[in-house]
């Protein structure tokens, strides 16, 4: 019935992280970097994803990272029976998206983070789950996304209802599509700060 917490030192760490299935640890592990400043511990990677959850047993939670890529590469990757929390991250220019939560996973913010880097999306979401709802999420500078802010296919789920804005980006608002649901309570189209129109096909559904 213990939370374990890997403590990570200030720093630029350049090898991918890969978060594993545990036993015994019934409070879950935390993967615990800077929650003060979260730019002060950088998970920064070429051709790779920073942080992979890929079907692992048991409940993480990331806090306190700037998460960046190059080349290629998502910020944070969750799928299969994978269950993540996160918290305190600052999502900085990322090759292919920041987050990509897909194949049943789950992926869940507990606390205000923070955008300070491109990418061609923010969330995509695909038969899966995506939870920021109630966050706080500041845009740090000049933010574009190509794709759109919310990208939710094939069944996937981003709830994003709540959610108190910092800033505003460059951008499509969201994308849902073959069946995604981007489920805000009601709120206007206008609700993600974004630049150009949001779009929804074949089944997708934004409301």
């Amino acid at each position: 019935p213990y939370t374990i917490t890997i403590q990570v030192a200030d720093g630029t760490y350049t090898t991918p992280v890969t978060l594993k299935s545990y036993l015994a640890a019934g409070g879950g592990i935390t993967l615990l970097g800077n929650t003060t400043t979260p730019a002060n511990c950088v998970i920064a990677v070429t051709n790779n994803t920073a942080i992979t959850n890929a079907n692992a047993l048991g409940s993480w939670l990331v806090q306190g990272f700037k998460l960046q890529t190059t080349t290629s590469g998502y910020g944070l990757v969750a799928t299969g029976n994978a269950y993540l929390n996160a918290s305190a991250i600052d999502f900085g220019a990322c090759a292919n998206g920041h987050l990509l939560i897909a194949g049943g996973a789950y992926c869940g913010f507990v606390g205000a983070y923070t955008i300070s880097g491109n990418a061609p999306v923010h969330v995509m979401v695909q038969n899966a789950e995506v939870f920021t709802a109630g966050q706080t999420l500041t845009f740090s500078g000049a933010i574009t996304f190509a794709v759109a802010f919310s990208v939710a296919q094939i069944g996937g789920l981003h709830q994003a209802y709540g959610m108190t804005f910092v800033g505003t980006f460059t951008g499509p608002r969201y994308s849902a599509s073959l069946n995604g649901v981007i489920f805000v309570n009601g709120a206007a189209s206008t609700y993600f700060p974004g630049t150009v129109a949001g779009s929804t096909a074949t089944g997708g559904q934004y409301g």
